[in-house]
């Protein structure tokens, strides 16, 4: 019985670990995808439903991916705008919209987009131990 528990313990730590691995990868593309979406020249202006065009850069720079553990041994991948970068709000404004201006997401449509690949990511990282 103790062998049984200390493989299951070992296939669990390797799950973990390839968990981790697909996690990275799929922040790491996120933050492309972002980058991409949010990359378009400036003139013309985007559309409202759509994701932003590029002026000066400043707002690509902004997005990043990191990894989080908790207290109880959690670990998460979080995509998004690097805590206490200066645009931020200006990010926030554009992915909602304001009572003046028409939203023009471009994380949720990332998001979206990136979902579906978690599950394909999660197999090939299992496959590679």
């Amino acid at each position: 019985m103790a062998r049984r528990t200390g493989l299951r313990m070992q296939a669990m730590a390797q799950w973990r670990a390839a968990w981790k691995r697909a996690l990275a990868k799929l922040g790491a593309a996120g933050v492309k995808e972002e980058r991409r979406l949010i990359g378009t020249p400036y003139p013309p202006p985007s559309l409202p439903g759509n994701p932003p065009h590029r002026r000066t850069g400043q707002t690509r720079g902004a997005i990043a991916h990191w990894a989080a553990t908790s207290d109880a041994g959690g670990y998460r991948e979080r995509i998004g705008v690097r805590p206490g970068h200066p645009r931020g709000p200006i990010l926030a404004f554009l992915e909602r919209g304001t009572e003046r201006m028409a939203a023009r997401p471009s994380l949720r449509v990332m998001l979206k987009n990136l979902v579906t690949k978690i599950v394909p990511a999660m197999r090939a990282e299992a496959k590679r131990r």
